[in-house]
């Protein structure tokens, strides 16, 4: 098994290699952010945070896979609040799979079972996050 810093690593470059595709600008922030990548798209900032797993768990006879939203913030494990990622980049390495969801109505982990994950097409995934992101930015404007 690969180390945890590894794994979370691969997934960032993951990640990259499908926002590359579809932002114009892609940063990455200070290493005391709360998200991995700021990306820029028609002159509009996106905070996306990576999260990654490269293993599947069986329940109730489906393979699943689970993603912890949380991070250690001073020793105590915090949820990603709506104005410190925008959007989710979850990656499952043992398929390069990845779906982005926006940072809404999330649970403390993410899971799915793995046959959903083989189908996810992360472009889609990731214009349909934008396009919640921006709906819900415009009401609050």
């Amino acid at each position: 098994m690969k180390s945890t810093y590894k794994v979370g690593r691969s997934g960032e470059h993951l990640a990259a290699y499908f926002l590359l595709q579809y932002f114009d600008e892609i940063f990455e922030p200070n290493p005391t952010a709360r998200y991995d990548f700021l990306v820029m798209k028609d002159d509009i900032p996106y905070k996306i945070q990576v999260k990654t797993s490269e293993s599947a768990f069986h329940h109730r006879n489906k393979e699943m896979v689970r993603w912890d939203i949380k991070k250690k913030v001073h020793k105590t494990k915090k949820i990603y609040s709506e104005n410190e990622v925008d959007i989710f980049a979850f990656c499952y390495l043992p398929y390069d799979q990845i779906e982005f969801q926006p940072n809404r109505n999330l649970t403390a982990t993410w899971q799915k079972e793995l046959d959903y994950i083989k189908e996810v097409n992360p472009r889609k995934s990731l214009e349909r996050s934008i396009t919640i992101i921006n709906a819900l930015k415009e009401n609050d404007v």
